[in-house]
């Protein structure tokens, strides 16, 4: 009989070595495994799946389930796995799509947003919140302009982009928008703890070296409210109002 060990050992072959020639059964099954693992990332990730041929798709595939095979039990989630290996190592597909992780990390925040819990269940009165259905990704392409026809990374601007999501309450919808370092540290002091207007627009101008001019607080003031109003950022008052 069989030893776990071996069983293991065997089934380790038909499902990441891509030299490995299974037979009968075990071949369908590491068939059924790869499609399968193969269609849930192009499902999540449409503009990825534009850019890359299915040749190039199977390259990726052995080549992370080789180097960083997936742990998650949880299908949706292996996107943010796969993007994790191709930031981290080396891959076949490196210097023809080097925004590749980038790419298809910011693709999957929409799925991790979409998931994310709802608004907190109790909130203080003059407190700021932010949304706990979010994400901030900040990224060395511009992710949000990548597509088919402006794939080619040699036209593309690199720089530092910080992209915010968020999920709306009523309808679900996830939103996004390209923001300024500004906002991402408001975002990042928001994500620590809920706090008043005006200590979070001191807080952002020290951590920036900005002086607290009356234009800069009105400008900041503005900025906040309009977040609220798009309920990106949450009060106890902005939520009475969603729910009348």
């Amino acid at each position: 009989m069989s030893s776990l060990a071996q069983i293991e050992s065997l089934w380790e072959e038909i499902c990441r070595n891509e030299n490995f020639s299974p037979q009968g059964r075990f071949q369908t099954y590491r068939q059924l495994v790869k499609n399968g693992f193969l269609n849930v990332l192009k499902n999540l990730n449409p503009v990825a799946n534009e850019i890359l041929s299915e040749e190039e798709w199977e390259i990726l595939y052995w080549d992370f389930v080789k180097k960083a095979p997936p742990r998650s039990s949880i299908l949706r989630e292996l996107p943010q796995e796969f993007s994790q290996y191709l930031k981290k190592y080396s891959h076949p597909l490196e210097e023809k799509y080097p925004y590749l992780g980038e790419l298809i990390e910011y693709e999957y925040l929409e799925v991790e947003v979409r998931y994310a819990p709802n608004r907190p269940k109790k909130m203080q009165k003059d407190l700021v919140y932010l949304n706990p259905a979010h994400a901030l990704g900040v990224y060395q392409w511009p992710v949000h302009f990548i597509e088919k026809q402006k794939s080619d990374p040699t036209q593309l601007p690199q720089g530092r982009y910080y992209l915010f999501l968020w999920r709306q309450s009523k309808d679900y919808e996830v939103k996004f928008m390209e923001v300024n370092p500004l906002v991402a540290s408001l975002i990042t002091l928001l994500e620590k703890m809920p706090l008043p207007i005006d200590k979070l627009i001191s807080q952002v101008a020290e951590e920036h070296d900005i002086s607290l001019s009356e234009q800069f607080i009105q400008e900041a003031q503005n900025l906040i409210i309009d977040l609220i109003s798009k309920e990106a950022l949450l009060t106890k008052e902005s939520i009475l109002l969603l729910k009348n």
